[in-house]
């Protein structure tokens, strides 16, 4: 039997409207997984690779890790002019996210800090010499030059109250910026005593640190990026 016009608009328009309802209540019940990220923060613990000193004649002993710096006078050395800078080389290969902090950590042996001054400032600097050529040179006075010179990443005072403990700098944001850029190689820092008197007295710290189990590491904190997946409805709008 042939419906009347009339009543075959109807019944479309009806099936139209039961269509929309259902894509809508699929489209309502249907959901996604949209990344919320998660900012973290973790402190890593990050020794050194390799560490020694250089002399103002530019001598460097291979395989030395003794970390003294300053200067040895007449009772320690026949030449009381000799003077010690340290450096300190990690490895960053690991570092998963944005350096935050980072603080330099070396031990003082019991025996450590002496000076005929009540104190001394151990500055660190930034390194320009290839970690290579710092590490395996055996005699450059350019090298002693660069521990002592150039950005200036932290600075500390040294006392007898630091013999046998933990002697901590905290590095500036000029140190951080290039720690960040230095992400995935080895990076190293120079350090320097930077009120040396002008006389054949000691003034020095860190001396006797050949053992290697004395502490030298670069603490840092860093941000990482942690992907979280969240349940998110659609949003149905008329």
């Amino acid at each position: 039997m042939k419906k009347p016009p009339f009543l075959l608009f109807i019944m479309l328009l009806l099936s139209s409207f039961v269509s929309v309802i259902a894509i809508n209540t699929l489209r309502a019940e249907a959901s996604i997984h949209s990344p919320n990220v998660v900012t973290k923060e973790l402190v890593l613990n990050l020794h050194y690779t390799d560490s020694g000193w250089y002399t103002d004649g530019g001598a460097h002993t291979l395989g030395n890790a003794n970390y003294l710096v300053g200067k040895c006078g007449t009772l320690y050395c026949s030449d009381n002019t000799t003077i010690f800078r340290n450096f300190f080389v990690f490895d960053l290969a690991f570092v998963p996210g944005t350096i935050l902090t980072a603080t330099l950590v070396a031990e003082n042996p019991d025996s450590g800090f002496e000076s005929n001054q009540s104190s001394e400032t151990w500055t660190i600097y930034e390194v320009s010499t290839p970690i290579d050529t710092l590490v395996n040179s055996t005699s450059s006075v350019a090298i002693y030059d660069d521990l002592g010179s150039g950005m200036v990443f932290g600075s500390t005072q040294i006392t007898a109250d630091d013999n046998g403990e933990l002697v901590t700098v905290a590095l500036n944001n000029d140190a951080l910026s290039e720690l960040n850029s230095a992400i995935g190689q080895k990076f190293a820092v120079g350090g320097a005593i930077t009120t040396l008197e002008d006389n054949d007295q000691v003034e020095w710290a860190f001396a006797n640190t050949n053992d290697a189990s004395f502490v030298r590491r670069l603490v840092v904190t860093i941000e990482i990026e942690a992907s979280d997946f969240v349940f998110v409805p659609f949003m149905i709008r008329d």
